[in-house]
């Protein structure tokens, strides 16, 4: 569900930032560009860090703390501050899966297995209609809220009772 941030900024610019001309959009469509190109370049200079699983993990609960920040604030200097950490977040979960993903198949199946992978970015639509759903009813700030929390605690509950991602190592 974190990957509906993108579906739902243009409703989260106007209702909570109050930019009815969408000027501030392309601000905050910098920003999430900002983030992620200094999230790959971190991932990047610290690829010799073994420990992918905690890596990801420390990853996505940063990505889910900063959804659930972006929630709580109708400042566009703060939205564009939590999008930047949303998204250097979110490209760090993004670039560590797919490390690995392709260090852990085997030659002969990658193929096969990193296109079962990308139905991930084919299945973020998805998050898109359940926060758009909730938006509807009580506000993108709630979607957000809502789409955090959950995020977080899925991550909480991963990194308690799966020693597997935990012992990790790449």
């Amino acid at each position: 569900m974190l990957g509906m941030v993108f579906t739902m900024l243009p409703v989260f610019v106007p209702e909570v930032l109050g930019d009815e001309d969408g000027d501030v959009l392309g601000y905050m469509l910098t920003m999430l560009g900002v983030g992620g190109l200094l999230g790959t370049m971190t991932i990047a200079r610290f690829s010799h860090f073994e420990r992918k699983g905690i890596q990801t993990l420390v990853a996505f609960a940063g990505a889910a703390v900063a959804v659930i920040a972006l929630s709580q604030t109708s400042s566009i200097i703060f939205a564009a501050f939590w999008l930047a950490v949303y998204q250097y977040f979110g490209q760090a979960v993004l670039t560590t899966n797919m490390t690995m993903v392709q260090g852990m198949t085997p030659d002969r199946l990658r193929g096969r297995v990193v296109g079962v992978y990308q139905m991930e970015i084919g299945l973020m639509p998805v998050g898109g209609l359940i926060a758009g759903l909730i938006a509807s009813s009580y506000g993108v700030g709630t979607a957000f809220l809502v789409s955090g929390v959950a995020a977080l605690v899925f991550t909480a509950l991963i990194g308690a009772f799966s020693p597997t991602v935990r012992k990790l190592k790449l």
